[in-house]
């Protein structure tokens, strides 16, 4: 059984074993948090670390239950956990051909990217739907995670204290984000009183773009959870057009559900350029507006009047 780093032969090895036929080739650039390689029709992906063994597992949960939801999300072709070849596990899934979102749509402005994406925002929006309407989730083994938010008050804090925001910059979004919070029926810190099968990490380099065809990748974060989270991750221009086609396939919103999701969209935009290195998470285009907090409110003030009557 081998250790990490795996090696070519060891992973030929498992191809092997699951009759996967040759030569398997790696994916590195793909993967931060697996290991990938690619051979015929399947993938092949094994943690690159024992600290990301969890959420392979949650995966070989949340996938299934996607996948019979009716969500277009590479089928698991096998999730062994033998440890005989790798002393790791080693799921493979179908290869879906194309682009994530994030890598194939690299625009200018926002303007731009509306332009081009708008014919995706209803297929997704129905996909997401769809998940959060499961309820058909086994799970004996007690593998998908719990519930956790990010807090965007700290994350708001942090960028202060390195100096990426002025003073009234950092009280303006403290300001927003408390009026957020007066939406959420419970402790936006704490367990949510609606609790549904979310992805929990929805953003354009998890979403793979084939011609018209939109498949959803890396259910390694899937819990349950309030359904405002899985909007978070996409630009803000996006969040009106994603939700309406989400409320018009049945997903499950409620009064207050817009400034939930802009409370979740705000702590991961806040929150990545407070901890995350920017050279691994270069986004600035879907996450904060390249002009930063004042280029954000004008923004807001744009927005359909259901979402910016959230405004401080």
């Amino acid at each position: 059984m081998e250790p990490r780093p795996f090696s070519p032969e060891s992973v030929q090895a498992v191809a092997d074993k699951h009759g996967l036929g040759n030569p398997v080739v790696p994916m590195r650039k793909l993967g931060i948090i697996n290991d990938i390689w690619a051979v015929g029709g399947a993938v092949v992906r094994i943690p690159a670390q024992p600290d990301y063994e969890p959420p392979l597992y949650a995966e070989s949960v949340a996938a299934p239950a996607a996948f019979r939801a009716g969500v277009d999300t590479p089928k698991i072709i096998v999730f062994d956990d033998d440890r005989d070849i790798v002393d790791a596990p080693v799921m493979v899934t179908e290869r879906v051909w194309g682009e994530t979102l994030g890598t194939c749509a690299v625009f200018e402005t926002w303007e731009e990217a509306e332009a081009q994406w708008s014919w995706l925002l209803h297929d997704l929006g129905s996909a997401i739907a769809a998940l959060h309407r499961t309820a058909d989730v086994p799970d004996p083994l007690a593998r998908l995670n719990p519930w956790w938010v990010d807090d965007p008050a700290v994350e708001t804090a942090s960028l202060a204290e390195k100096g990426s925001l002025t003073p009234s910059e950092s009280s303006w979004l403290e300001a927003w984000t408390a009026r957020l919070s007066t939406a959420f029926p419970y402790d936006p810190l704490g367990p949510p009183d609606q609790n549904v099968f979310v992805h929990h990490d929805l953003h354009p380099y998890n979403v793979m773009v084939q011609d018209r065809r939109v498949v959803v990748l890396d259910w390694g974060n899937a819990c349950w959870g309030d359904p405002a989270v899985d909007f978070s991750g996409f630009p803000l221009w996006a969040l009106p057009g994603l939700v309406t086609a989400y409320r018009d396939a049945g997903g499950v919103t409620d009064e207050g559900f817009e400034a939930r999701v802009l409370w979740s969209w705000c702590a991961l935009a806040v929150g990545e350029p407070a901890f995350l290195d920017p050279s691994l998470f270069r986004r600035p285009w879907w996450r904060l507006p390249v002009g930063g907090v004042p280029e954000l409110r004008w923004r807001l003030e744009a927005m359909p009047p259901e979402w910016k009557r959230w405004n401080p």
